[in-house]
């Protein structure tokens, strides 16, 4: 029999126990809460994690001849060397523009399926009442509509990566970042080249910009090159690779000026006011958003501006190469690797073609960059990534006789009097 004494000890010691289970499971939930808590703030965080792609546009196609479409062969490449050698974290977005005379939409299933294998996602642009050269160049505008994304970065089709570019996109973000929100580079003799440059997408600027271009060819193509897009009044000047006698440049006569690469320089330093310049030895940066925001009128001697050479990048091995186009090769003209005969060939079967620029590919994987290539091995390089593209998405390509392949009409500069005659394709907005 339990006596009183042992009784009330046993009754302590059984509330006791009670209440440190309370606790263990006040405990235990408190901590399963805590872990639901980080959960959910890691998946925020996640949701507003940067989010990058590289965009290129296939204007003027025709779903019947893709697959003799050089451009098309272009972004295989490109798309070969960012996801599966250098395992860039940015997304590829194909901007497509199926030409007015084609009795297709989209491309054919069996096509859009190869894109998504691929791992490219497509961008359908509206039909053009005018296909030609000079409406698809102001296309390339279209990716400020990718909202999705902080930041795009275009490419030509014909522009060929041998370095990962992903630094252009992180060094643009956050408090310490290097860049500003939009990058472009100068020409051997444009005040920017239309090729490769980044910008921040804003439906808002998505519509502005063809709200702007229209504004100006409403009239017709008459382009007063001093006038251009913005009056460019001395100080302020812009700067070209091959200004050997350093002239303070301000008319609008350039190559493309009345195009892309001219109303690219218009947009980013003169409308946003937010730009990295990057030349060969030096970033020139604008960090003038807040004058905009302010409705304050450009003026250059007291809108911010500042210079800066290379040095945090080198110090971080991110710009290995120097400056950005020694880590790319933009092929002009009739030099694309698609308009000439495949090399090497003769000298291999198809079945050798791994192995035949093995130490060139093993040093881009090894080191993210392989700059100064040269043309020649660059062209090799890139017909090498072709065939592993193409055998990994089983794609008939036989290298003797699909090259070359004929230049594309739309890739020639359009024909006199095309600016008049396309003035009202320039009004065409995208709301995706």
């Amino acid at each position: 029999m339990v006596s009183a004494k042992n009784a009330a000890l046993i009754s302590i010691l059984s509330l006791s126990l009670l209440f440190n289970l309370r606790i263990l499971k006040d405990t235990l939930n408190n901590f399963q809460g805590l872990n639901k808590i980080t959960s959910s703030s890691q998946k925020e965080h996640k949701i507003h994690s940067p989010k990058f792609a590289y965009a290129f546009l296939l204007a003027g196609v025709f779903p019947e001849t893709l697959y003799s479409n050089g451009a098309f062969y272009g972004i295989l490449v490109a798309n070969e060397f960012f996801k599966h050698v250098v395992n860039s974290t940015a997304d590829i977005v194909v901007m497509a523009r199926i030409h007015k005379d084609s009795n297709a939409t989209t491309f054919t299933p069996e096509q859009e399926d190869l894109f998504h294998r691929a791992g490219i996602k497509l961008e359908y642009l509206p039909k053009a009442n005018v296909d030609n050269f000079f409406t698809a160049m102001f296309d390339k505008f279209r990716l400020l509509a990718l909202t999705e994304y902080d930041r795009v970065m275009y490419l030509d089709s014909d522009v060929q990566p041998t370095c990962n570019l992903d630094y252009i996109f992180t060094n643009s973000i956050g408090e310490n970042a290097t860049l500003e929100p939009n990058v472009i580079r100068i020409g051997k003799i444009e005040a920017t080249n239309g090729g490769l440059f980044m910008l921040e997408p804003n439906q808002l600027d998505a519509e502005r910009v063809f709200d702007d271009v229209h504004e100006r060819y409403k009239y017709g193509s008459d382009w007063d090159t001093d006038r251009g897009w913005y009056e460019i009044r001395p100080p302020d000047h812009w700067d070209y690779i091959l200004d050997y006698n350093k002239q303070n440049t301000t008319k609008w006569q350039f190559y493309g000026g009345d195009a892309d690469q001219g109303f690219l320089y218009y947009w980013t330093k003169y409308v946003k006011r937010s730009v990295s310049i990057l030349h060969p030895s030096k970033m020139e940066h604008w960090r003038c958003s807040e004058e905009v925001r302010l409705g304050k009128a450009f003026d250059y001697n007291s809108t911010y501006h500042e210079e800066e050479s290379y040095d945090r990048f080198y110090e971080n091995k991110e710009l290995r190469g120097g400056w950005i186009d020694h880590q790319i090769t933009h092929w002009t003209g009739l030099d694309k690797p698609w308009l000439l005969q495949a090399p090497f060939l003769e000298l291999s079967s198809l079945a050798d073609m791994n192995h035949l620029n093995a130490s060139r590919v093993e040093e881009i994987l090894k080191y993210g960059c392989a700059p100064y290539l040269g043309k020649h091995i660059t062209r090799r390089v890139w017909f090498e990534l072709l065939s592993y593209a193409s055998r990994r998405l089983k794609i008939d390509l036989n290298f003797t006789s699909d090259f070359p392949m004929k230049h594309a009409e739309l890739g020639k500069w359009a024909p006199k009097g095309a600016k008049d005659e396309s003035k009202d394709q320039l009004h065409v907005k995208w709301k995706r």
